[in-house]
């Protein structure tokens, strides 16, 4: 027969090992708990980092995009302005080669005797675009070259005559013959010659023979570039 107060001894230190059993997996299950609770906290903060560089991200690709468009509005800018360059360009260019000029005689000719190769002077002049014409010598020079119009006009007296020649670098290129003998009216003639001159080539007026021309802008030497 077993004695009462070792069943209470035995019952008692039964009681401790399950007690000191429980306190260990108490013990165990905190530690396993607060390492939950850290990994949580640790994924909580990559978590907001990772928020944070997405957020960063996304306000660099609105930037980005913005920056994009801004070079896109420029490339347009940039385009527009190349156009307009390039269209003031051909203006300017156009205007440059548009050469003309209108020359008159102010004072008459008026001789007894026929008198031959007189270079004719126009001494007013109209406009002139490139100052080509010399109203001291009555030459143009071609500022650049290409194709000329040149025309001139000669009002002659009655009874009178004007013949003349154009020379283009001291060649005749054309003739106007205004003979205006037995006729008691005025007469004004005139002749257009087409000229492909090359920059610096000289055309004047030259009287072949006569006695007579009207002044007073009667007439006239001109040319254009065409």
């Amino acid at each position: 027969m077993v004695c009462p107060r070792k069943i209470v001894f035995l019952v008692t230190n039964l009681m401790h090992v399950v007690i000191s059993q429980s306190i260990i997996t108490d013990h165990e299950t905190l530690c396993k708990s607060l390492e939950t609770v850290n990994e949580i906290g640790s994924l909580k903060q990559q978590i907001a980092k990772q928020a944070s560089l997405i957020n960063d991200v996304i306000l660099m690709k609105k930037e980005l995009n913005s920056k994009v468009q801004q070079i896109e509005r420029n490339t347009n800018d940039i385009s527009d302005i190349q156009k307009n360059l390039q269209y003031l360009s051909s203006k300017f260019t156009t205007s440059q080669d548009k050469v003309a000029f209108n020359a008159v005689r102010n004072t008459f000719l008026n001789r007894t005797a026929d008198i031959t190769e007189f270079s004719v002077v126009y001494d007013a002049v109209l406009y002139d675009t490139h100052n080509a014409y010399n109203k001291q010598t009555g030459v143009f020079k071609a500022p650049s070259s290409g194709l000329y119009i040149f025309t001139w006009t000669s009002g002659v007296a009655s009874n009178k005559t004007f013949n003349s020649e154009l020379l283009l670098n001291g060649r005749r290129m054309g003739l106007s013959g205004c003979n205006n003998q037995n006729n008691l009216g005025y007469e004004n003639c005139a002749n257009t010659i087409p000229l492909l001159l090359q920059s610096g080539d000289s055309v004047h007026v030259r009287m072949t023979n006569g006695n007579y021309l009207f002044g007073n802008h009667w007439s006239s030497f001109k040319g254009w570039k065409n």
